[in-house]
């Protein structure tokens, strides 16, 4: 057995809002409004890269704080 973690490459909807503290509501109003995050589809999933999770919590606590 490997005990190396793979790394988190993408993130669900429901996981990418508990990582950045943000509620599901709150990221739907966010995307209707053009404000959220980059998503990418696999397949019939949506997801959000760790690289556009990171690049839009930047974004956006620069601009609300």
């Amino acid at each position: 057995m490997n005990d190396i973690e793979t790394p988190q490459l993408a993130y669900s909807i429901k996981r990418f809002c508990k990582a950045a503290d943000i509620s599901q509501r709150h990221y739907y109003a966010l995307q209707g409004r053009g404000k959220g995050p980059a998503i990418t589809r696999l397949g019939g999933r949506v997801v959000i890269t760790v690289e556009n999770g990171k690049r839009w919590l930047q974004e956006y606590t620069s601009v609300v704080g």
